[in-house]
């Protein structure tokens, strides 16, 4: 049976002592120190407490997962972070309509994060829905039992570029109409999504933007 977040971050406090602190925390300050806050985006992260809560549990799932993942998909996470973090400092403005965004982009990644699932232990399924902060990529299987894929991603800080494609998985792959070939595989806990060209092609991204792409690594995901 598949663990969800949700349940294994029951088990983790009723397992931890003193779990009424971290609740406590939970509820007056972010996931860092606020006496060593220098960003303008950690300061008014602190001085919002629905930002600090928000924060705080992003910091609390994120760390969750990383100790739950395997060593290849929590490095991931890591990165996907990394760009979380990067994309949320570039886009804040002191601004009310800047701080009313900052709140929309914790909430969505407390929420992309709280649905995350660790499949159990040895399992290559590729059905699901898998996200990561760019976009998603669903898997499912169709009634004659063939798998079908499909990508949605858009780049992460400005939306500059949007990516679509959908097609029936054969032999471990998608063809595309632009001679691209669409590599879905299991690697670990993850899903690894990369693009090949066709062999003596020169494949384009027709079903992206310009110098989008839809190759990356993606997390199983259950709406929380």
């Amino acid at each position: 049976m598949t663990k969800s977040l949700a349940a294994l971050a029951i088990a983790v406090a009723l397992a931890v002592p003193h779990a009424p602190v971290a609740a406590q925390r939970q509820g007056s300050s972010p996931s860092f120190d606020c006496g060593k806050a220098r960003s303008p985006v950690e300061r008014a992260i602190c001085a919002s407490g629905e930002a600090a809560r928000l924060d705080w549990q992003i910091g609390e799932q994120f760390g969750l997962l990383t100790r739950l993942l395997d060593k290849g998909a929590a490095a991931a996470l890591r990165e996907d972070q990394r760009v979380f973090i990067t994309v949320r400092d570039e886009l804040y403005e002191p601004t009310e309509s800047g701080r009313t965004r900052l709140l929309a982009q914790l909430r969505a990644r407390r929420d992309l994060l709280a649905g995350i699932v660790v499949p159990p232990e040895g399992s290559r399924s590729l059905e699901g829905r898998w996200r990561n902060i760019a976009g998603e990529a669903a898997i499912t299987k169709e009634s004659d039992g063939t798998l079908s894929l499909g990508v949605n991603t858009a780049e992460p800080t400005t939306g500059r570029w949007v990516c679509e494609l959908g097609g029936v998985i054969e032999g471990g792959f998608v063809s595309t109409s632009s001679d691209m070939i669409i590599e879905p595989r299991r690697v670990g806990a993850a899903l690894k999504i990369e693009e090949h060209s066709s062999p003596n092609k020169r494949g384009t991204r027709d079903y992206c933007g310009l110098n989008g792409y839809v190759e990356g690594t993606y997390f199983l995901w259950r709406k929380p």
